[in-house]
């Protein structure tokens, strides 16, 4: 996992990607997760990210669920 290895650049790549692609979708409780992700990471809050992961870890299972169910519909 990037975090727990502290690659933190490619984090912010990441980020950014993903925060584009769910701002597209409009899945706002997770764009909204990662803008504050985002805004940790740059300003040097590592020791919040184990927080920010599990909460991610929340929020993207239920995307993952909700994009699930828009497809099988």
């Amino acid at each position: 996992m990037l975090v727990k290895e502290q690659r933190f650049e490619q984090v912010k790549m990441l980020l950014l990607d993903m925060k584009g692609l769910t701002g597209t979708i409009g899945a706002m409780p997770m764009h909204d997760l990662l803008v504050e992700i985002q805004q940790k990471i740059i300003y040097n809050k590592e020791e919040v990210i184990d927080t920010c992961v599990a909460s991610f870890s929340k929020t993207f299972s239920t995307l993952k669920t909700s994009i699930e169910t828009y497809l099988a519909a």
